[in-house]
This record gives structure tokens, sequence and C-alpha cells, in this order.
């Protein structure tokens, strides 16, 4: 009496098989990350007294970041500014050179 599944048809059986549960595994692990994300844009300023300025960058406003003067500190902290506040036009005509 010949089985009603032959070994060609039990090997595909068993390759469909495994190749369901590795795409079930890779699609499964796409969930989002627990630790958070550093923040690429300014989405609001701060109005932080900020000491040891090293450098700034400017950051032009596209939905959703705001038009800022980013500081970076000596310690490498990133404080987001507004570009118009008196205080902040001061600090980048002193950090550029002459």
């Amino acid at each position: 009496m010949k089985p009603a599944v032959d070994k060609g048809m039990m090997r595909q059986m068993l390759l469909i098989a495994v190749l369901g549960a590795v795409v079930i595994a890779v699609t499964g692990s796409r969930r989002p990350h627990k630790f958070p994300r550093p923040i690429t844009c300014c989405r609001e300023v701060s109005n932080a007294v900020i000491q040891t300025i090293e450098s700034f960058t400017r950051q032009h406003a596209q939905h959703p970041c705001l038009d800022a003067i980013v500081f970076t500190t000596e310690d490498k902290k990133k404080y987001c500014t507004d570009p118009k506040a008196p205080w902040v036009e001061k600090t980048i005509k002193d950090l550029k050179p002459q």
C-alpha cells in the first residue's frame, strides 16, 4: 500500500512551513523601539540661560520644525532657541569670527 503523501510532497510542505515561520518571525519583530530616538528638529524653543556655548547651527522652519538657533554647549548638550531673541543675536555675533 502506497502512503497518501509521498516524500517529495512532504519535503515541499515542510519547506513551506519553515518559510512561513521565517516570514512571521521577521515581520513580527518590526515593533516600535522602547527607547527614545534622538530629536531631529526643534519643535519648541527654550528660555533657559545657556552657559559655555561652543557652537551653533541654524534650523529653518519646515513643518513640524520651527525656525531656531541650536546652541551646542561644551558638554555637547543642544538647546533650541528663538533666533529673534536679542541675547541669541548677540551670542551669535560673539561666536562668529570677525
